[in-house]
């Protein structure tokens, strides 16, 4: 993992979009651009299969057959029987009782802190209805890890100050920095042809690059939730 300055980060994409005024350009715009930018990279890691930022549940315990999701849940890589084998997602061909999961959005009961109003100066508790993302377990599959991608950390794009941002490669720094550089020369109203081929050349090293290291990372793959483009 990387470490850049969010600073850092805004002046050398400003730097590939040869930016002469950056002055009409807010610190929330400039926030919020690295924001967009390493969503957009974050999904084509995914799309790629990268397994860097996976995490795994190692023995999930179900109950009345659902497993809530962590809150940090984004999207699922794989399903895993206690042999190593794939569990398949439940669609129109699953056969009758065969063994199978879905993930559906279910209401759960959550206690929250809530404020002191005026004159109270002590915060009060309220119960509210939260829905997670929950593995549905049909026909007691012996599901005994769970892989799924972490939403990602980004910028609070009201912030003041610097932050660090942690990056997974050099090639997906590269990647965000062209992403944002289309952002600043559109902004401009200026013409992105040649930072585009850039960016579609840098992205097509990044994912060959993922695809070169899932061979050396040999290991049984759910086929409905691993995509390759």
């Amino acid at each position: 993992m990387l470490h850049y300055k969010a600073s850092e980060i805004v002046q050398r994409a400003m730097t590939l979009a040869n930016l002469q005024n950056s002055s009409f350009i807010s610190a929330t715009e400039n926030r919020q651009v690295i924001n967009d930018a390493f969503w957009a990279l974050y999904q084509v890691m995914i799309d790629a299969g990268e397994v860097s930022m996976l995490k795994q549940i190692k023995h999930p315990v179900f109950t009345d057959g659902e497993y809530k999701l962590p809150d940090d849940f984004y999207q699922l890589y794989s399903v895993r029987d206690n042999y190593g084998n794939g569990v398949l997602r439940k669609n129109k061909n699953t056969i009758k009782n065969g063994k199978c999961y879905d993930i559906r959005l279910r209401d759960y009961e959550e206690t929250i802190e809530v404020p002191p109003e005026p004159p109270a100066t002590e915060p009060t508790t309220e119960t509210v209805i939260v829905q997670h993302a929950t593995l549905i377990n049909y026909n007691h599959a012996l599901i005994d890890e769970i892989e799924y991608y972490p939403v990602p950390k980004t910028l609070d794009v009201e912030g003041t100050g610097d932050i660090t941002i942690d990056v997974p490669s050099n090639a997906y720094y590269q990647c965000m920095l062209y992403y944002m550089a289309i952002w600043y020369k559109t902004r401009q109203n200026e013409d992105t042809s040649a930072i585009e081929k850039l960016y579609d050349e840098a992205i097509a090293t990044f994912t060959d690059t993922m695809k070169i290291d899932l061979n050396e990372y040999p290991q049984m793959r759910d086929v409905y939730t691993r995509i390759w483009r």
